[in-house]
């Protein structure tokens, strides 16, 4: 599959990349590209090229690829605020934020950037009001009450950073809470938890200079740890989604060139070692993941310009409009069905 949405050097950086995995599948006699063999090719080739591998695996892949094809070869479809009587839209939008948006607005994990696109299309946005510097127990029961009191409205939910941990918890503490919400957009979701964590933990003078800071602040610093890659953080079990629940993973796929800010650039390089990464997270833990995965070539973690929001919010109502519309009622779910998908 030709990535057509990329520029002529970005393209022809990806199509090498899938000669490449053509020549890997044949020789090791499968038709599979997995978290080892994104690991075996971190260790051989460099991440910047692991990276470029993985992101023609997904276009390559049967579960992955159209999805990714359309949504992108479509991208350029710009929806008009006048044509929107036509399209069936949510009852009701929630934005779950990230981390510090309080503390740092400007970082966009507040998710005001999807919010302007969605209000320009006349589309109201509520921000459900977890704490910014929450613990997952803590946000995962504001979230589950606030979804409780939502009524019957066909829900879609959009989730920044660290939001979507607090939402997984929330799927496994109640996923009846869910009832009435058919599409989760994760942007840059850290449903695994990221290697900074383990990072910082890993080195006693910068973890006790953190845990100083929190103190001092007068955060619980488990808001911190629990966010370590798994098995040592509070994440390390299974994202389990209702089996109405539609899910989209929005994750950047940067290569080193691609890192904006300082702390991109030094994180990016830093985790280089450990596979292909955003500056945050792991992008082999996409592989472990029910629903379909979007991996935005050429962004990092960090909501920088270079993230095309207007796009991506005008690609989810299409999305919601082909595949979600009918909705599925309601009343016919049961708090059990689940399925990994």
């Amino acid at each position: 599959m030709l990535a057509s949405w990329l520029d002529s050097q970005d393209r022809q950086l990806v199509e090498t990349a899938q000669r490449k995995l053509e020549e890997l599948l044949t020789r090791l006699g499968r038709d599979i590209f997995d978290i080892k063999d994104v690991q075996d090719a971190n260790q051989q080739y460099g991440s910047d090229f692991a990276t470029t591998l993985l992101y023609a695996w997904l276009l390559r892949s049967k579960d992955q690829g159209p999805f990714i094809a359309d949504f992108f070869e479509n991208g350029h479809l710009q929806l008009e605020k006048t044509l929107l009587s036509d399209y069936s839209l949510p009852e009701k939008v929630v934005l779950v934020p990230g981390a510090f948006y309080e503390e740092y607005p400007g970082t966009g994990g507040g998710g005001e950037l999807v919010m302007h696109e969605l209000e320009q299309l006349g589309i109201p946005v509520v921000r459900v009001p977890i704490r910014s510097v929450g613990t997952l127990e803590q946000n995962s029961c504001i979230l589950r009450h606030y979804l409780s009191e939502l009524g019957n409205q066909n829900t879609l939910m959009v989730s920044l950073s660290k939001g979507a941990a607090d939402i997984k918890c929330a799927l496994r503490d109640d996923p009846h809470c869910f009832r009435n919400v058919s599409l989760w957009v994760s942007i840059g979701g850290i449903l695994s938890g990221t290697p900074l964590i383990n990072w910082v933990g890993a080195r006693p003078p910068v973890d006790w200079l953190n845990r100083l800071v929190f103190y001092w602040r007068g955060r619980d610093y488990r808001f911190f740890t629990q966010l370590a890659r798994a098995p040592t953080g509070g994440l390390d079990f299974d994202l389990s989604l209702p089996s109405h629940l539609q899910t989209i993973h929005a994750v950047g796929f940067p290569l080193r060139l691609h890192a904006t800010t300082r702390y991109a650039k030094i994180w990016h390089k830093r985790f280089a070692k450990l596979g292909p990464n955003d500056a945050v997270l792991l992008l082999e833990d996409l592989l472990r993941l029910p629903g379909k995965i979007l991996p935005i070539w050429g962004v990092d973690h960090y909501y920088s310009p270079k993230w095309d929001f207007r796009m991506l919010v005008h690609g989810m109502l299409r999305y919601w409009n082909n595949h979600i519309c009918p909705p599925t009622s309601a009343a016919s779910r049961t708090p059990d069905e689940t399925i990994d998908r």
